[in-house]
């Protein structure tokens, strides 16, 4: 039970940390998409 609740601790701390860096590679790799996306388009329409 101690692990446990040590475990849930931890998640406590390191959970939020944790979605904040992917939230950031996430926002980082959406805009790379929307770059090359855009991209994509203009070198379809010319």
């Amino acid at each position: 039970m101690k692990l446990q609740k040590v475990k849930l601790a931890m998640w406590v701390v390191v959970g939020p940390i944790l979605v904040k860096k992917i939230e950031g590679k996430a926002t980082k790799v959406t805009g790379v998409l929307e770059v090359t996306g855009g991209l994509d388009k203009r070198l379809w329409h010319s």
